[in-house]
């Protein structure tokens, strides 16, 4: 892998992910990249759209195929550009639109993954409430669970759904802890939990500095 200094790591460009071969009317005779789906999270999507057919990166022409010249008489895909830059480093690409030809300039920076491949500090982060074991989903975990455990229908979002914001994560329930209160319960895992916070404002605490106050309660409920 390729490193400028000590950290700042090759940084791949996040802004296609599924992209296929168009034609071009009215333009130009040929087979170009039309976007299909933008990241949420890249720099990319501020300035490009669904739809948008990439023509050019850098001045330097994508072929139908989605392959640049390279060496003498040969081709190489497209990403080899992107390969040769660094996160944080802009690049200019030549994109047509409803049309009509254009240029954008955009900022190259790590993907945001919604699954992460590493875990920071090494050691998963987890909340426990009433027995119940709360973590998010991280490649560490998917590779230690079995494909029957995980469920298909979760993998299938930790491996394909993109985040839509940066810190955005798939918390699951991972165990419940036996005790009484989670009594008939405790063979639910692996399961994709949905978190709502409410606030109640209708308790009255009692302070010496004024007769009646209004405390906050924060109810934390979750959906399976």
């Amino acid at each position: 892998m390729t490193m400028r200094g000590m950290g700042d790591t090759l940084a791949f460009l996040p802004l296609v992910c599924c992209c296929k071969s168009w034609r071009i009317q009215h333009y130009v005779h040929a087979y170009k990249y039309i976007l299909m789906r933008v990241e949420p999270t890249s720099d990319a999507n501020r300035v490009l759209k669904e739809g948008d057919v990439i023509v050019s990166f850098d001045d330097v022409n994508v072929g139908c195929e989605g392959t640049v010249p390279f060496r003498s008489n040969e081709r190489i895909a497209f990403r080899y550009l992107i390969s040769q830059k660094f996160a944080g480093d802009v690049a200019e690409l030549g994109i047509i639109r409803a049309g009509s030809f254009m240029k954008v300039k955009v900022v190259l920076n790590p993907r945001v993954h919604l699954v992460p491949y590493h875990v920071d500090g090494g050691q998963p982060s987890y909340l426990i409430i009433a027995g119940l074991v709360f973590t998010p989903t991280s490649e560490p975990l998917i590779e230690e669970e079995c494909e029957d455990s995980i469920g298909l229908k979760l993998l299938a979002k930790s491996r394909y759904s993109l985040a839509r914001f940066k810190g955005q994560q798939i918390v699951i329930l991972s165990q419940v802890l036996a005790n009484e209160v989670n009594f008939g319960y405790e063979e639910m895992s692996n399961q994709q939990a949905r978190f709502e916070v409410q606030w109640n404002s209708n308790k009255k605490h009692p302070s010496p500095s004024t007769p009646c106050r209004f405390m906050q309660e924060q109810i934390l409920g979750f959906r399976i």
